[in-house]
């Protein structure tokens, strides 16, 4: 393999992090693996039901703290988690013009978060 980084290599690897994110984790797993057993378990824990973007905010920053610290290999950050959680609430700045449904924001925000975790050099270097 080599040992030099190449603009070939950086437009693949990004072309395949954003494909995986699009085809898996924005539709039925980010929704049915991932999502509904987390609103599921939040409401079961607290009893609470009226707060939906509460519940989804909570649900992906357990997310952003499991994905995390797999994939880079240690925890994160208090920074570094405060910084994807930003990024999955920016969604709706960004895409509010789509008319994204009341799941499609956290779905397009899992999406996201996936995607950058998965570009980061803390990712894909043992920096």
């Amino acid at each position: 393999m080599d040992s030099i980084i190449y603009n070939e290599h950086v437009a693949m690897w990004m072309y395949a992090a954003v494909t995986l994110a699009d085809s898996l984790y924005e539709k039925w797993v980010g929704t049915h693996i991932i999502l509904q057993p987390c609103v599921a378990q939040i409401i079961a824990e607290t009893g609470n039901t009226d707060s939906t973007d509460a519940i989804y905010s909570q649900c992906m920053s357990t997310v952003i703290h499991d994905f995390g610290r797999r994939a880079f290999r240690r925890p994160l950050t208090d920074e570094e988690h405060d910084g994807f959680l930003a990024i999955y609430e920016n969604v709706v700045d960004e895409y509010g013009q789509e008319g994204l449904s009341l799941e499609s924001p956290t779905t397009r925000g899992l999406r996201n978060v996936i995607t950058v975790i998965n570009h980061s050099p803390e990712f894909l270097y043992r920096v």
